[in-house]
Parts: structure tokens; C-alpha cells; sequence
């Protein structure tokens, strides 16, 4: 038999209790499973700056996090950008970035209107404690201050002190 999308049959007999419960289940599941979803959670602890633990550096300006509750997502740090792979700095900030954070736990925070890159990572300032660790990468020159106002970007609240910090900073590959 071909598949009608305007006729759909069931392989169960609904005509008995036990197989209303089988359906009923089945449908049931598939709900608990959408509404499981990372985005869906994501979007629920996004509206607020929230905790979550760094579970990997992927880059100077790119981690991975998971919250309390098992949601994993890929965050990209606001205003600043790093070397790429292969480029002059990309170890070295790669690594002050895993020493600032790596397992800890760290606040991810709203700071501009879109909420996720073309790449589908999430967009947030990343604190450690009382430290602003994309500040902390600009200062020691590991980072600049970018993708901003500048670059044609929203403008970001911590943007002027990124500015000046990366003004002030000296870039070790320079």
C-alpha cells in the first residue's frame, strides 16, 4: 500500500482499551520528546543571564556549556573576535581562554537583539565570577574588540569598554 498523507492508519486496534493506551502512550512520548528539546529549554533560561558549566574551549571566543538541568549548547562570546586556526595567537588564546574558564561554572548574558550567529550558536557575554572574560582576552591582547557598531553590528552594551581595552591592550602577534 502506498502512503497517503491524507489517510493515516494506525497498525493498532483502538476498538480495545489496551490499544487506546498504546496510542495514547505513543502520543504521549512524542510530545515529552519535542518539548525535551535544547531549544525549547534553552529559550525557557535564556531570558535571564543563567548559570551553566563550560564543558569544553572549542577556540578563544567559542565554548561549550551545559546547565543544571542537562541542556548543552555552543556559545559565541559578544564583541570580540580571535585568531583563527592556524593563525598567530589562535594557541595562545585558545588557552588563556581555558585557563579563565575551563569546567567552571560561568553567567552567559543577553547583550545584543539577535540571539543566535548564522551558525546557530548562542550569542552571550560569558562571566566568571566577577570577571567578563571576553574583557579579560581583549586586555592581555588575546582578543580584539569587534563585531560591533563598528563592524555593522548592533551595538552592544559593553562596547565602549571593549574599545578601550583593545585600544590599550598590545597585540603579541603584532
Amino acid at each position: 500500500m502506498r502512503w497517503n498523507p491524507r489517510r493515516v492508519e494506525f497498525p493498532l486496534c483502538v476498538d480495545s482499551p489496551s490499544g487506546w493506551v498504546v496510542l495514547l502512550a505513543f502520543f504521549a512520548a512524542s510530545l515529552g520528546a519535542c518539548s525535551n528539546s535544547s531549544n525549547n529549554q534553552t529559550e525557557k533560561l535564556d531570558n535571564k543571564s543563567t548559570s551553566w558549566t563550560v564543558s569544553k574551549i572549542v577556540d578563544g571566543d567559542t565554548i561549550h556549556v551545559i546547565s543544571s538541568v542537562g541542556v548543552k549548547e555552543k556559545v559565541r562570546f559578544i564583541g570580540i573576535d580571535t585568531p583563527e586556526t592556524g593563525k598567530c595567537g589562535f594557541v595562545e588564546s585558545s588557552d588563556a581562554l581555558a585557563v579563565l574558564l575551563s569546567g567552571k561554572t560561568v553567567i552567559l548574558s543577553r547583550g545584543t537583539p539577535d540571539d543566535r550567529d548564522k551558525y546557530g550558536r548562542l550569542l552571550r557575554y560569558v562571566d566568571v565570577g566577577a570577571l567578563d572574560a571576553g574583557f579579560e582576552l581583549i586586555k592581555d591582547g588575546y582578543a580584539i574588540a569587534r563585531y560591533d557598531s563598528r563592524d555593522g553590528y548592533a551595538r552592544h552594551p559593553r562596547q565602549d569598554l571593549y574599545i578601550e581595552a583593545d585600544s590599550n591592550s598590545k597585540d603579541f602577534c603584532g
